[in-house]
């Protein structure tokens, strides 16, 4: 009963369960939107590995593309973070090809670092080896082979490939 009276002076009028859910939940994405607070939720859920929130997320309109503060989209933090290959083939699946070329440029890179260097950095074998089969030649070989030579800088340094 205390929970219900909790929930009742939030964002939402009662405790979601499975007969309220789809109220609740269009109450809970009016409020975050209204709050501009939307699309920074798929980041964190992202972030958190809930692939299920995450997809349920994107179906209800969150952007693949919205930018976080840091600069990262939803699409190359799940290639920075996680080795789950499942959840970015879906992304994918949902946003097109283009996610593949989004330059990041967090931290204050001029250039900004692609999906698959985001991945390699961070060690994800399995995920740097997706990507790399899906990120388009050009890209690799754009501006005197800068992302290629930067790839393959990272995956000597993390070791991903075996030693040298």
């Amino acid at each position: 009963m205390a929970a219900s009276n909790i929930a009742s002076t939030g964002i939402v009028l009662e405790v979601v369960t499975k007969d309220n859910y789809l109220d609740w939940s269009v109450l809970v994405k009016n409020y975050l939107i209204g709050k501009d607070l939307w699309d920074g939720i798929v980041h964190v859920d992202v972030d958190a590995g809930v692939n299920e929130i995450v997809m349920h997320l994107v179906r209800m309109g969150a952007l693949l593309t919205e930018e976080d503060w840091e600069g990262y989209t939803p699409f190359s933090l799940a290639a920075k973070s996680t080795d789950d290959i499942k959840i970015v083939d879906w992304m994918l699946q949902q946003g097109g090809n283009d996610l593949l070329t989004m330059r990041i440029k967090a931290h204050g890179h001029i250039i900004g670092d692609i999906p698959v260097l985001l991945a390699a950095q961070n060690g994800h074998k399995e995920m740097t080896t997706f990507l790399y089969s899906k990120t388009p030649w050009f890209l690799l070989l754009d501006n005197q082979c800068y992302y290629a030579a930067k790839l393959f800088s990272h995956c000597i340094h993390v070791e991903i490939f075996g030693k040298c």
